[in-house]
């Protein structure tokens, strides 16, 4: 009878511990989210008092944090690497993955995109904006305002990229006949290749494609 009510004890303790560990999370995610949206409200009251037009936040759409994910890559031989990706905190679409990269600069630490007002203080018109998105550093400064793009559109922009730069180092090695080849995407391991007489010489998986894409064509300054 002791063991059964010392494992029922330990199970209620343990529970216990979890859930406090999870509300722990999601308090400090709440925080991080106003924090953010307090930095961009800031970000707009100093270019209000040097400019006639009123900057009023409308809809949050998305707010990331940066991350780090090991990855061990299935190469010739095993590779254990890390990839940048990001933190899903506040999301009203949707449309982003783990491997969403908030941006290319290295002090990256939150992403915040939002519809906001643009009103003018000398006539009182009011314009609503397209969706922006604002990147900012661990100590509220924006590093970057760019409009906002889906991650779905930008995973697009550089599956294409990366199987083009693949194709001509592989023309390079294995004979230019290779550009006339076209990658084939494969549905169900959602795997690209390239066939020759209908024989794989080459496969790209989306692990590999974030891997190339971020490690080897980042933009040069």
């Amino acid at each position: 009878m002791r063991k059964y009510i010392f494992l029922f004890l330990l199970l209620c303790f343990t529970t216990n511990v979890l859930g406090q560990n999870t509300e722990s999370s999601q308090t400090e995610q709440h925080q991080l989210v106003e924090w953010s949206k307090n930095c961009i409200k800031e970000f707009f009251n100093a270019v209000s008092l040097s400019d006639t037009l009123i900057h009023e936040p409308i809809e949050w759409i998305l707010i990331v944090q940066d991350a780090r994910y090991p990855i061990k890559l299935k190469m010739k031989e095993q590779k254990t690497d890390t990839l940048r990706g990001c933190i899903k905190l506040l999301d009203s679409r949707g449309v982003f993955d783990q491997y969403f990269e908030i941006s290319e600069a290295p002090d990256a630490f939150i992403a915040v995109s939002l519809v906001h007002n643009i009103k003018s203080k000398r006539t009182g018109l009011k314009v609503e904006s397209g969706e922006i998105t604002f990147v900012l550093d661990n100590k509220g400064k924006v590093l970057e305002i760019k409009d906002y793009v889906r991650p779905m559109a930008i995973r697009q922009m550089t599956t294409m990229l990366v199987l083009d730069k693949t194709k001509q180092l592989l023309a390079e090695n294995l004979g230019k006949d290779i550009l006339k080849l076209e990658w084939k995407f494969q549905s169900d391991t959602q795997n690209w290749v390239l066939e020759n007489d209908n024989k794989i010489i080459y496969r790209l998986t989306p692990l590999e494609i974030i891997y190339f894409a971020q490690k080897f064509m980042r933009k040069r300054n």
